[in-house]
């Protein structure tokens, strides 16, 4: 889950299985535009929910 706003910047939930990482990156690169993701947040340590981190 991508949220994202003026205030509090852009934030990621959960990034995913590795395997999907570059779809992950893709779908936050065109939600985002230009700007840059500020945080991510991983609800616990499972490869489906921390996957992505590295490319992210």
């Amino acid at each position: 889950m991508l949220f994202a706003d003026d205030e509090s910047g852009a934030t990621l939930i959960d990034t995913d299985y590795v395997s999907h990482a570059s779809q992950t990156f893709a779908l936050v690169q065109q939600k985002l535009g230009p700007r840059k993701l500020d945080t991510i947040i991983n609800t616990h340590l499972h490869l489906d929910h921390c996957g992505g981190n590295a490319l992210l």
